[in-house]
């Protein structure tokens, strides 16, 4: 026999039928007793983890309840387990953040990660190539640097041309009023057409204009479909789910001609630098030392082998990586402000009170139909800024700024969350409770479009304790002059898409009248996706022509 054979043959003999429950017993007490002095001496104890909701349908969770009525769900989940706590929802575990825990999150940077939430929630480093992922460093500081509000009145300009376009192509003169199903839709080609010429130019053309309008359609759904797919199977989900080759062979096909036109101009000396990204981007080795080094280190572009080409050969390759990052900025852009533009336009059908001050604020800025927005009269919008403030306020997620724990991360308050943990902040709560003088909290969810009018630190872009849709950050920006110190836990492009939401609803109200296609009010502006992720609410508007 061999030893093992000899091993277990000693231990069957020994453990016979009439001893088995002594042994049992004798192993639990001395097991239960050293617990015991373990606690009574004060042994190291780890830090504590957050309670669970309990739940009874497995993988479900708390989908459904968290669907069906995410604030009173919330609601009672903070009540009886506190700032923190964990919820079952789409087959995975999320811990909930609030109060000072949920600022803390927004604050926090490398040990809670949206790396983490890029690849594994939305899976962006399966829909982009490594080499254009792997610049999210650097298109997030561009955005901070090139788009602030001392440089805006440069893309005025092409802003409302863009507008004016899509305007005509998909309404035109309007002599019998036009009914849209999804009028976010169409606004979010209005965004597209305007993204492109800022981002590419005006050489870009209909087709590119459709794919950056469709890509984010597409990460949208990939990020659905692949975080419920098996890790072997989610190449061939994308495949049939998702059109991402297609936008990959557009851009490739329309935007790097452009950028190697560009790049053989530049040689001449009579050559006039373009006020658009592309032309930003062609020169970001410059524009960012200290990036590209730290970029280059780490060998972001994901292969050894593809970095040295790009070294040799930066005329050849170049042009062929940045004609697809205006994909990575058409994600960051244009999904949120198209729907903070309908957003917009449902308060304004829910309040009439807030159109008919809207509409007086423009008809004295732009007394006439042939006036032209220049970058002093967006500036001159308070009406507008104050009600655009508010209209985030209120579009802020139930849960969101998803993060993922790089490491075990312990919070100020001893809280652990272990290591690939996704946590998320209730940002609509953090928008609606207001500390009091006197230290307690009023909760305040009415719609109130001029509760800021006259604070000027509280402007629509400027993040605080009650607006944290675009972060959180310390510095506030000076609209009316230079803007130094950006926060590097706010949105980036926030100051564009603010102005160009400003630009975009003067146009629409100028020119078109618009309200539910029964009359009624909307049910409610803002809507949610599986309770979370606040979205437009979809219903019927119809638009007519004003003149």
């Amino acid at each position: 026999m061999s030893l093992i054979e000899n091993l277990f043959s000693a231990i069957h003999s020994h453990l016979s039928n009439d001893n088995i429950i002594s042994y049992v017993a004798t192993g639990a007490a001395v097991t239960a007793s050293g617990y015991l002095l373990r606690q009574v001496l004060g042994g190291r104890r780890e830090p504590a983890g957050p309670p669970r909701v309990p739940y009874t349908i497995p993988f479900i969770g708390h989908t459904l309840e968290l669907n069906k009525n995410p604030r009173k769900f919330l609601k009672e989940c903070n009540a009886k387990y506190g700032e923190t706590y964990f919820i079952h929802v789409l087959g995975a575990e999320t811990l909930v953040t609030q109060g000072k825990l949920g600022y803390e999150v927004m604050r926090a940077d490398s040990d809670l990660s949206m790396e983490g939430t890029l690849r594994d929630i939305l899976h962006l480093d399966k829909l982009l190539p490594e080499e254009v992922f792997g610049f999210k460093d650097i298109n997030a500081a561009s955005m901070r640097i090139y788009y602030t509000p001392n440089r805006l009145h440069k893309h005025t300009e092409d802003i409302q041309i863009a507008a004016k376009e899509a305007l005509d192509d998909l309404f035109g003169y309007l002599p019998e009023p036009k009914k849209l199903d999804i009028p976010h839709k169409t606004l979010h080609r209005i965004i597209a057409r305007i993204s492109a010429r800022l981002f590419i130019g005006p050489e870009h053309n209909q087709e590119v204009v459709d794919s950056m309008a469709l890509f984010t359609g597409d990460v949208m759904k990939a990020a659905g479909v692949l975080t419920m797919t098996p890790s072997f199977l989610r190449k061939t989900a994308l495949k049939y789910t998702t059109n991402i080759p297609h936008h990959h062979q557009v851009m490739r096909k329309h935007v790097k001609p452009i950028i190697e036109e560009r790049m053989r101009q530049k040689n001449d000396d009579a050559y006039i630098k373009k006020e658009d990204y592309i032309e930003w981007m062609m020169e970001w080795e410059n524009e960012f030392p200290d990036l590209t080094a730290d970029h280059n280190s780490k060998g972001a572009c994901g292969s050894r082998v593809l970095n040295l080409f790009i070294s040799l050969f930066p005329t050849l390759l170049f042009p062929i990586k940045l004609a697809l990052w205006p994909l990575m900025q058409s994600f960051a852009s244009i999904n949120s402000t198209s729907a903070s533009c309908a957003w917009a336009i449902n308060w304004m059908v829910a309040r009439p009170d807030v159109y008919e001050v809207l509409m007086r604020e423009i008809g004295e800025l732009l007394p006439n139909d042939d006036d032209v927005i220049t970058h002093e009269i967006v500036l001159q919008m308070d009406h507008m800024d104050a009600f655009l403030r508010e209209v985030l306020r209120h579009g802020a997620e139930n849960l969101g700024l998803r993060k993922v724990a790089m490491r075990d991360y312990v919070f100020s308050d001893g809280t652990l969350l272990k290591k690939g943990k996704v946590v998320c902040v209730q940002e609509l709560q953090l928008n609606f409770l207001k500390k009091n003088a006197d230290g307690t909290m009023t909760y305040e969810d009415t719609f109130d479009p001029w509760r800021t009018m006259h604070q000027k630190t509280k402007n629509s872009v400027n993040g605080a304790a009650d607006h944290v849709i675009f972060g959180l950050g310390k510095h506030q920006a000076k609209l009316h002059g230079r803007s130094e110190n950006h926060s590097k836990h706010m949105c980036p492009g926030r100051y564009l898409a603010v102005y160009v939401m400003k630009i975009v609803l003067t146009y629409l109200l100028k020119r078109y009248k618009f309200q539910t296609v029964n009359g009624a009010a909307p049910v409610r502006p803002v809507d949610y996706l599986w309770g979370m992720i606040a979205i437009p609410m979809i219903q019927p508007l119809e638009f007519s022509n004003r003149k």
